[in-house]
């Protein structure tokens, strides 16, 4: 297994883990058979769940659910004598960039999260004291976005009403 830093194990903080991401903006990403990243997604369900998308030899972007049950994370559709199960889903990746998914899927590049793609956790805002506005859809709060080096800079977060369409991806902290 080798010797590893604590953020070896973050999801967070691995450079293919995107976050909040729909399916349509990934696929553009992954061009080549073996292109890789890990997205969170609450589209399917009302709880937020890990996926793998990764491009296929022949079946275009194959989107695998990553599931943490019996204390171990694995990829949800593989058939029980196929499942391999891990601490880790940094692990969970690094296995399968040397064994093959099926005949037709191995992960080979990770695609790194781009550097615009702001992580929630460095947006805060006080629901209570910063809104800005409302509209049909969404609310608007006064934020501060918390950028590398102690730099912060105030910003707009727009937070969409309960089963709005779009649901955009949660997101920021709220502060009190």
């Amino acid at each position: 297994m080798g010797i590893y830093k604590n953020d070896d194990f973050d999801v967070e903080k691995q450079s293919w883990y995107h976050g909040f991401r729909p399916r349509r903006d990934v696929e553009p990403l992954l061009p080549e058979p073996g292109d890789f990243l890990v997205r969170a997604t609450d589209a399917r369900t009302n709880n937020v769940e890990l996926v793998l998308s990764v491009k296929s030899n022949d079946k275009g972007i194959i989107n695998l659910t990553i599931v943490f049950s019996d204390g171990k994370w694995h990829l949800g559709i593989l058939k029980k004598a196929k499942i391999v199960r891990f601490d880790t889903i940094p692990q969970l990746i690094e296995y399968y960039r040397g064994h093959r998914i099926s005949s037709h899927l191995i992960l080979k590049r990770p695609v790194a999260r781009p550097d615009w793609l702001i992580k929630h956790e460095k947006v805060t805002y006080n629901p209570e004291k910063d809104k800005l506005g409302t509209g049909n859809f969404c609310d608007v709060y006064k934020g501060t976005y918390a950028r590398d080096h102690n730099e912060s800079i105030t910003v707009a977060v727009k937070i969409c009403h309960q089963g709005q369409a779009g649901k955009v991806a949660g997101g920021a902290t709220r502060s009190s």
